[in-house]
């Protein structure tokens, strides 16, 4: 097999193909210097992208590497078993050695003195993810920072465009890379993000961005795309995105698009974790006044808040600076509500999971697919409530699309914007590269828990 696969290998892969488990793999890299198999992945990459650094010479060329790699895993496992017993080894085997010199000499021999990288934003109302991965589909290293949707920003697209720049460095000091390093280039920067227009086309936002990212492309989409090719691996179907604001976009198999809903808190958003919210306060404040029935969600207002009567409620939605987690947070009340049978809860979140479904029907209609099958995925932090929203979602969009088929993601849609990043520079996301992401993002995430 080639040396290039084994560089693209996750934990889990390189413990199946060598016949041990993920904890031995762990030991290896351990034992090797490293701090985990991530480290040792970023540092035998870094080899490939030097051939000047090649070390271990003395290592024949020719030696099979999954050989080497299930000797010094087995010996690593023996170790290990030896420690358990109360045996201290305070140095690494000549097989530990042997393998990881190899793998590191052989990589600095590929002739390719470049780290080819993709990056995969996606950024909303409240909060902006940033994936870096290399061209194998292999998840690297992740940034969190504010929100970069520049309709919600003072700065607009320039504050935006920074807070996605902060992401990116983030993200890469979590790999361990420095894109500075001679030959460790970003071929794609995919940005999606809220408040671009469906069409994926906004000259400010891209302006901005290409301004200051060091990237060879960097491209912006709406956040929706992101969502769709998280759950589908490609930009068809429907995707219904509901997070701090909501919004669906429909992609035919001709590439054309139309979208429903996304028309911002103020005037639409239904659904979303923000409308939520506000019907939550809403309802609290009807109850206190007698207007509405009783609810719970008036003391989970005043624990929420801080305030001692309902009456301090009215500092929290208008002060200045506004923050939006302010009543996108209480979100959350409100569905752990509904899941105690709150029945002035349930009734919101059975609103919330219909106002969706409409609106990816009505995405899905503008194009004709109505009639038709079709992927529905979800996307967004409001779908994690479970039935209390799954539940009159699937329902009202059986009764109005038959044919959508409703699929769920296995990685956030920061995920998918490395898909679409990967897509833009010509890699294929088979299943093969689909899986890797699934694997290495466990092991990004595992470090982030």
């Amino acid at each position: 097999m080639l040396v290039e696969n084994k560089l693209h290998k996750t934990l889990t892969e390189l413990a199946n193909a060598t016949g041990t488990s993920d904890a031995t793999a762990i030991r290896l890299a351990n034992t090797s210097g490293y701090s985990g198999y991530q480290e040792l992945k970023i540092a035998l990459a870094r080899e490939s992208a030097s051939p000047d650094r090649s070390i271990h010479d003395d290592i024949e060329p020719d030696h099979t590497l999954l050989v080497a790699v299930k000797d010094a895993l087995v010996d690593a496992k023996q170790r290990g078993t030896s420690q358990d017993s109360g045996e201290q080894v305070d140095e690494q085997t000549a097989a530990e050695r042997t393998v990881v010199g190899w793998m590191a000499g052989t990589a600095g021999r590929l002739g390719d003195n470049r780290m080819d990288l993709v990056v995969g934003v996606d950024g909303g109302g409240t909060k902006t993810a940033c994936l870096v991965a290399d061209m194998g589909g292999s998840l690297l290293g992740l940034g969190f920072v504010g929100p970069s949707n520049y309709l919600r920003l003072a700065g607009g697209a320039r504050e935006a465009a920074q807070a996605v720049r902060h992401g990116v460095e983030a993200a890469m000091r979590d790999a361990g890379l420095d894109i500075s390093a001679p030959g460790c280039r970003i071929r794609v920067a995919q940005l999606a993000l809220g408040g671009v227009g469906t069409d994926g086309v906004n000259v400010a936002m891209t302006e901005a961005a290409r301004a200051v990212l060091d990237a060879e492309c960097v491209c912006v989409e709406n956040d929706a795309a992101a969502g769709l090719a998280a759950a589908v691996g490609e930009l068809y179907g429907v995707v219904i995105v509901a997070g701090t604001g909501s919004i669906a976009m429909a992609v035919d198999r001709e590439g054309r698009r139309a979208r429903s809903g996304g028309w911002g808190y103020r005037v639409g958003d239904e659904g979303s974790g923000q409308d939520i919210g506000r019907l939550g306060l809403a309802a609290a404040t009807r109850a206190h006044d007698g207007r509405g029935p009783a609810t719970s969600l008036v003391g989970r207002a005043l624990a929420r808040y801080g305030i001692d009567t309902l009456d301090g409620l009215r500092g929290v939605p208008y002060r200045e600076p506004v923050n939006n987690r302010d009543i996108v947070d209480f979100c959350l009340d409100v569905v752990a509500a509904a899941h105690e049978g709150d029945s002035v809860a349930l009734g919101i979140t059975e609103y919330a999971g219909r106002e969706l479904a409409v609106t990816a029907y009505a995405a899905a209609r503008v194009l004709g697919m109505d009639a038709g099958e079709f992927p529905a995925a979800l996307c967004g932090s409001v779908f994690k409530a479970g039935n209390v929203i799954l539940g009159p979602f699937r329902g009202e969009l059986a009764k109005l699309a038959p044919g959508a088929r409703v699929v769920q993601a296995p990685y956030p849609p920061v995920v998918g914007a490395v898909i679409l990043a990967l897509l833009r520079a010509s890699v294929e996301c088979d299943g093969t590269i689909r899986c890797r992401l699934a694997e290495s993002w466990k092991e990004v995430e595992r470090r982030h828990e």
